[in-house]
């Protein structure tokens, strides 16, 4: 947006308070506030006030509902003449007790987002969710699908493929569904001995899924690694040289690692439910019922790795075509 001659300000929370309380580049200033309690996630940012109702922006775009921050800033926009409108970014949950205070969560923010010009969906599945939870029209969410990084795709052809690797992506949660690849890969080697598996991520379930692939015998078929989130290039290459990838997530609001792993050429097998079901293609994109046995999981990651590099990828979707259907949106809610 600022290469594009906006005025752009993120502001945005610091709960390490050892951040810079600004950065600035043309047409770009980040500024973090302080929140509050620092070692929790339900935290609220109260400085966000000064710049929501005093610092007369154009246009607020609220991105994520998952703390206090949202809802409270959300609130105090609706006592301004400013437009604002709300990404939601959902995501799933290995607690439980997350999952149980969800609804609590959605009753909050729907008593907060009468006034929103607009709400942002990334997918149609997330769109259909959010309607029936807030009681919204139709007309009040839109979707705007994220895109793939330049990064990443740049790396197309840079490595070789290796026909019998497939990955498994994600933070590490038991959610994310990264124990079903492994249950699966006893099978799948029996049919493809030189199956591999390379499990992609950091997070709280990496000693359970270490665990797993060590009783199931088969941890020399199976290797850990990690990517820095911002280095976009490192997963790329990760990507050109798999075969197959698998996302057996329980909940995906998009599903951009599938996405990713298919514009890379890569053959993928998902679970066919939330907004990974849109991507299912039985080409490219291979579904699994939600909660299939292993022995159907296996068979969808065997038939994926004998079906060999597919002929054609799908045109993937980059984030200058987001900043286009965003700055249409922004122009919009603006006249």
């Amino acid at each position: 947006m600022a290469r594009r001659g906006h005025e752009v300000a993120v502001i945005t929370t610091d709960r390490s308070d050892r951040l810079p309380i600004s950065e600035s580049s043309p047409g770009l200033e980040v500024i973090r506030v302080p929140a509050y309690p620092r070692d929790r996630d339900y935290y609220i940012a109260p400085a966000l006030r000064r710049f929501v109702r005093y610092e007369q922006p154009d246009l607020v775009h609220v991105q994520s509902y998952h703390t206090a921050v949202a809802p409270l800033t959300l609130r105090w926009l609706a006592h301004t003449d400013t437009p604002h409108l709300l990404s939601f970014h959902s995501g799933g949950s290995s607690k439980r007790w997350r999952r149980t205070i969800r609804p609590v969560q959605y009753r909050i923010l729907r008593h907060f987002t009468g006034n929103a010009r607009m709400m942002v969906a990334v997918s149609e599945f997330e769109r259909h969710l959010f309607l029936e939870r807030l009681g919204v029209p139709a007309s009040g969410i839109e979707v705007i699908r994220n895109g793939v990084s330049q990064d990443i795709i740049d790396q197309i052809g840079t490595v070789e493929r290796n026909p019998d690797l497939i990955i498994t992506a994600g933070r590490l949660e038991q959610y994310k569904g990264h124990h079903r690849a492994l249950a699966a890969m006893p099978a799948v080697i029996d049919a493809i001995p030189d199956a591999r598996l390379l499990v992609v991520g950091t997070g709280p379930y990496e000693h359970e899924l270490r665990a797993q692939a060590r009783a199931l015998g088969i941890g020399d078929a199976v290797s850990f690694t990690s990517v820095s989130q911002t280095d976009r290039g490192g997963m790329g290459r990760l990507l050109a040289g798999a075969a197959v990838t698998a996302s057996f997530s329980d909940y995906e609001a998009e599903g951009i690692g599938a996405i990713e792993s298919r514009a890379m050429g890569c053959r993928t097998v998902v679970t066919e439910d939330t907004a990974l079901a849109e991507l299912v293609d039985d080409d490219l994109v291979h579904g699994v019922p939600a909660g299939a046995p292993t022995g159907i999981v296996a068979d969808g990651l065997i038939r994926a790795l004998k079906a060999g590099t597919p002929e054609h990828r799908v045109t993937a979707r980059t984030w200058a075509d987001v900043t286009d259907d965003l700055e249409a949106l922004y122009t919009r809610l603006l006249r």
